[in-house]
């Protein structure tokens, strides 16, 4: 899914069987980790991928691919993720161009 604009629309996706909600946002406080800003983040607990708008459209599809792929680690690790930042880096940039993820994001409705 190449985005043009931000979503407005309530998005979620299918992960191992856990409904993530995806959220597109701007509030600093949904994307701190360790006093970090973040491009995007996984709440597991409360099974949310949170997504900045501040950075380029295009962007966005590598950085929710990024974020997915940290919460498959985290489920099939039973909640320890076994692969570091640098290897989910690498995945998400390589996968992003092979995949449409609009095939797999729904619409809330």
């Amino acid at each position: 899914m190449t985005i043009k604009k931000i979503p407005k629309e309530r998005y979620f996706l299918n992960i191992l069987g856990y409904e993530y909600e995806v959220i597109y946002t701007d509030d600093a406080n949904k994307l701190m980790i360790n006093n970090q800003l973040c491009f995007g983040l996984v709440d597991y607990v409360n099974q949310q991928i949170f997504i900045s708008n501040q950075q380029h459209p295009d962007m966005m599809q590598e950085t929710l691919l990024h974020e997915i792929l940290h919460a498959i680690d985290h489920l099939m690790n039973a909640g320890k993720d076994s692969l570091t930042e640098e290897d989910i880096e690498k995945m998400a940039t390589g996968l992003a161009p092979m995949i449409d993820l609009s095939l797999i994001v729904k619409k809330e409705g």
